[in-house]
This record gives structure tokens, sequence and C-alpha cells, in this order.
């Protein structure tokens, strides 16, 4: 059996984010962070979240979930990244969530 180990890095910060739309998706190219602007070679994975994170069991109503499209990236350094856009409420926000280290390097 072979151990591949994978770190991530949390981040959880606002970013800004340059994105094109696509057929039913926003699809990033750049985002901002730490400085830096960090062009996105790959969509490597795209899925949508629609949980109601911590909320206790009998407090689950369906106006409390979230809606969030998650993305994993891999930059032009080779770098990558989980981000999510946030449409909870009618305002969008974009959210560095963690930089991902590992065999994929």
């Amino acid at each position: 059996m072979i151990w591949l180990e994978i770190r991530m890095e949390f981040i959880g910060r606002p970013v800004a984010v340059e994105w094109v739309q696509e057929a039913g998706w926003k699809r990033p190219v750049a985002f901002t962070w730490g400085g830096r602007t960090l062009r996105v070679q790959a969509v490597v994975a795209r899925w949508d979240d629609y949980g109601f994170g911590l909320a206790a069991p009998a407090r689950k109503k369906w106006y409390q979930r979230r809606h969030r499209t998650c993305y994993e990236v891999e930059t032009e350094s080779g770098e990558r990244f989980r981000l999510y856009l946030d449409r909870a409420g009618g305002r969008w926000r974009w959210v560095l969530v963690s930089r991902i280290s590992g065999p994929h390097s």
C-alpha cells in the first residue's frame, strides 16, 4: 500500500476573483491573495454545496442552506487552491478556503 501525504493550509479569507461566464457557471481565471495575482491554469474540480453547515438538526430550515459553488484550481505556478463562490442572500462573494500541497505538485 502506498500512502500519499496531502496537506491543506487553511486560509478562509475573502478574495477578489476575475472570472468568465461559462454555460451555467462562473469559471475563475485569476485571484489576488497575499499581494500577488495568481492566474488559474485549470479548474481541477467543481461542485455545489447546499448543506446546512453546523446548524443543529432540529433547526435546519430550507432557507438556512448554503448556496456555494466550490472549486479546486491549479495556478500557472503549479499551486493548488480551494475556493468557493458564496451566493447566499443575494450577495455574491468569493472565499479562498485553503492551499493544497502534496503529490500533485
